[in-house]
């Protein structure tokens, strides 16, 4: 297995590493973060003067980004295997789809740091960009798991049951945990108006309802 853990400093983040108790042994495994430096807006100040705060910024972020490596190395295993840390700069979600690409990773594990619906909506969140973009598996951590005992699988095609099976024939957890595969069968309209099921003797009011009539109630 190949993977790929991408931290940023938040709790989520840590909690991503604490994963890898559950997770077998890495091929390799590699540590990244990414540095997302702001444009800064301030042209008063003179290009010159402009450029060298945005090269303070960028060191300070590096520096940071270092700390956040070290510190998500220094929580994982012992069995995690071989490890890499890398320090990149650019747009996150992007670079962390790149190296997944670069490497070949057949999974990248990341928090999820809940920004909301709305913001989501509206900006985007890295772990959601990479979930829906990413060409391999992705795992995203909202809560401390350290074991993984019960996995669910929704599928709804046969290439959700190829991709799913060809993720677990590389055994990609420590233990044997329970599976259960779900498909959901499309609630599908009547081909004709309800009311053309009910006879139209039921209609007229003169006409007595039967006695001892079964009353159905459905719950969904």
């Amino acid at each position: 297995m190949k993977y790929i853990l991408a931290v940023d400093g938040s709790d989520q983040s840590l909690d991503a590493t604490r994963i890898f108790e559950a997770l077998s042994p890495a091929e390799k495994a590699v540590v990244l973060n990414v540095v997302s430096v702001p444009n800064v807006p301030f042209p008063a100040m003179g290009v010159g003067v402009a450029k060298d705060l945005a090269i303070t910024v960028e060191r300070a972020m590096k520096e940071e980004g270092e700390r956040m490596i070290e510190q998500a190395v220094s929580l994982l295993p012992l069995h995690v295997g071989k490890t890499e840390q890398r320090l990149e700069s650019g747009s996150p979600a992007e670079v962390v789809l790149q190296v997944a690409q670069e490497l070949e990773a057949d999974l990248i594990v990341l928090g999820a740091r809940g920004l909301g619906q709305i913001r989501e909506q509206m900006f985007g969140s890295v772990s959601h960009r990479v979930m829906t973009q990413a060409k391999c598996a992705t795992l995203i951590v909202k809560t401390p798991v350290r074991t993984i005992e019960n996995v669910l699988i929704p599928i709804e095609s046969q290439e959700d049951a190829d991709a799913i099976l060809a993720f677990f024939k590389k055994k990609p957890f420590r233990e044997p945990c329970s599976v259960t595969v779900l498909h959901v069968i499309p609630f599908s309209e009547p081909v004709w108006p309800m009311g053309a099921l009910i006879p139209p003797i039921f209609g007229k009011k003169w006409w007595p309802m039967p006695k001892n009539l079964p009353i159905y109630s459905v719950r969904s």
